[in-house]
């Protein structure tokens, strides 16, 4: 072949692949699933409505399909039952949620669609006129959204179903709700709160469609369809034993609950960040044939670890650690009186034995928690540190008050400590433990 062929062949070649890849269809980019609480789908013109004496504000999505109520206002006083329309001005009820804002943190007011305000995290339930005289509520099946504390502090609600088409229910939704006794859980319920129903001291009567299949209930506990993990359990349960068959326990299944009397199964083998902070918690027993986890004294703890994962107060003002903990992480915390929602009694986090105090270790301590609290160092080692964390205030030192050590190695503490501070100013008070502190504690 010539030299000339050779240039003819690569250059037919070349304008075959120019032509072939000019030829092609673009490729078509994927398409965003839009989601409910998207803002951008909705029209944010609010609409209002009267429907059997009661007055709705809502918006419309801008292909006016949906619809998302954001307020409820009833207009006949001491209304008792309330039935929410399906559709308003030819949207389909789909969300229901005050405003846009669907979640909160702590430190912020959630209002209902009813108009109350509260603080449900320092266990204030909001009062509002419009919500509090209302017995029975009936929510379309079309509803797929519950947002925050949409429907709290409904004082005299006694039983709710959810709706069919529910997919996801947010914290706080119900909270409040001191006569509700029974929850019917849909088919369709894939994303669920642990604190949808807090504060809901009755609710004991968990029900869920058999068709779901995500979800499964028993005796008022609510499992993934395997039955493995635990996730939440209702409320006002006060003895819970786990079955036996459990492996996990879901991050904050208890944070809400109201149970003081826990037994763990043989098959546990690992519990979720706060899946064992229980606020009202007495009594906390462990089957014997479980190798994963120990209980010593009021400490309950990974075996292999030493990592603390529940502890109780010994009496009102102390909590002892047990000498076979040997470290305090952000999944360790305190529960029974330590964390009941009118703030905590105890005064004192005592050390029996030497541990490490890991990053988030300050997460021992609950929010509910007033003020700082006192570490009491009973033996002469230093509590270890397991490295210096990006932010101070997650090391438990930056929780205390005071820090009492054996006499003798105050010097060698503050040492220890002040490389975790930027001014020595800072370092916490270092005191020698005394008989006098020890006759507080005991």
């Amino acid at each position: 072949m010539t030299g000339k062929r050779k240039i003819f062949m690569f250059v037919l070649l070349l304008c075959t692949l120019v032509i072939g890849i000019a030829s092609q269809r673009p490729v078509e980019a994927k398409k965003k699933v839009k989601v409910l609480t998207d803002q951008k789908i909705w029209n944010k013109k609010r609409i209002q409505a009267t429907r059997a004496e009661v007055k709705y504000s809502f918006y419309l999505s801008k292909d006016k399909k949906k619809a998302w109520i954001i307020r409820i206002k009833p207009l006949k006083r001491k209304m008792k039952t309330i039935k929410i329309p399906p559709k308003l001005k030819g949207g389909e009820v789909v969300c229901i949620s005050h405003d846009f804002t669907t979640d909160y943190e702590p430190g912020e007011c959630i209002t209902s669609v009813f108009g109350g305000e509260a603080e449900p995290w320092i266990s204030e339930v909001a009062q509002c006129k419009y919500s509090e005289s209302i017995t029975k509520m009936t929510l379309p099946d079309c509803v797929e959204f519950i947002g925050s504390g949409a429907f709290g502090g409904m004082t005299n609600l006694k039983s709710v179903r959810l709706p069919a088409m529910l997919k996801e229910i947010e914290s706080y939704a119900f909270y409040g709700s001191d006569k509700l006794t029974k929850v019917v859980m849909n088919k369709k319920l894939k994303n669920f709160s642990r604190e949808s129903f807090a504060f809901c001291k009755k609710l004991t009567d968990i029900r869920l469609d058999k068709n779901n299949k995500t979800l499964t209930v028993k005796d008022g506990m609510l499992f993934d369809k395997s039955m493995k993990r635990l996730i939440w359990t209702a409320p006002g349960i006060k003895e819970i034993m786990i079955p036996e068959g459990t492996c996990s326990i879901g991050s904050d299944c208890f944070s809400t609950s109201c149970v003081n009397k826990l037994s763990i199964p043989s098959s546990l083998t690992r519990v979720e960040n706060n899946g064992l902070y229980v606020p009202y918690l007495k009594d906390l027993s462990l089957d014997a044939n479980n190798n994963t986890f120990e209980i010593d004294g009021e400490s309950f703890f990974i075996k292999n670890t030493g990592e603390l994962i529940c502890q109780l107060p010994r009496n009102g003002k102390a909590a002892y650690v047990s000498s076979k903990v040997k470290k305090i992480t952000g999944n360790s915390k305190c529960s029974g009186d330590y964390s009941a929602e009118d703030g905590s009694t105890i005064q004192y986090l005592v050390f029996l034995g030497d541990v490490i105090l890991c990053k988030g270790s300050n997460k021992i301590i609950t929010e509910q928690h007033y003020g700082y609290i006192q570490l009491v160092f009973l033996t002469q080692k230093l509590p270890l540190i397991d490295k210096k964390p990006k932010y101070r205030d997650n090391l438990l030192i930056d929780k205390a008050d005071y820090i009492y050590v054996p006499r003798g190695s105050e010097k060698n503490y503050f040492n220890a400590l002040k490389k975790f501070y930027t001014f020595k100013s800072d370092v916490v008070r270092i005191k020698p433990v005394t008989k006098r502190v020890m006759g507080e504690i005991s």
